[in-house]
């Protein structure tokens, strides 16, 4: 089972022309054997930030099966980007377009974080953390 959480992020001229809404969505991977359960996520509030800013999400949910926990982002054209992911006690793995300005954490195995040291607005987006147990 995977699940999603979005928290959106707009810096400068995207701030005031905010034209994508922000969407929750969800992703239910159903086996016929298994039955599906829900899973609770904290909503996040919209963050508005300038320019070289940093901003910090987070993230947690109530299902401590969901070991893996990754971060997406969703660009004002719709496409959804993997950031990376990580799990409790390890490095985090991110894609080559993410590496060197974005930081994800783990707390635990329902909460987690992730950090933008010095936004660009190349970085307004909507944000989506997911938990998988695989």
């Amino acid at each position: 089972m995977k699940t999603l959480r979005a928290m959106r992020i707009l810096t400068g001229a995207a701030a005031k022309n905010c034209r994508m809404p922000l969407t929750m969505i969800l992703f239910l991977l159903i086996l016929p054997r298994y039955q599906a359960k829900s899973v609770k996520f904290q909503p996040s509030d919209p963050k508005i930030v300038n320019i070289a800013d940093k901003v910090d999400f987070h993230c947690s949910h109530n299902d401590s099966s969901l070991n893996v926990m990754l971060w997406y982002q969703q660009t004002e054209t719709g496409m959804m980007n993997l950031i990376g992911y990580n799990y409790v006690g390890s490095e985090a793995v991110y894609e080559k377009p993410f590496e060197s300005s974005f930081k994800m954490t783990r707390t635990n195995t329902q909460t987690g974080g992730l950090s933008i040291n010095s936004v660009t607005t190349s970085d307004s987006a909507v944000y989506f953390c997911a938990g998988s147990a695989q």
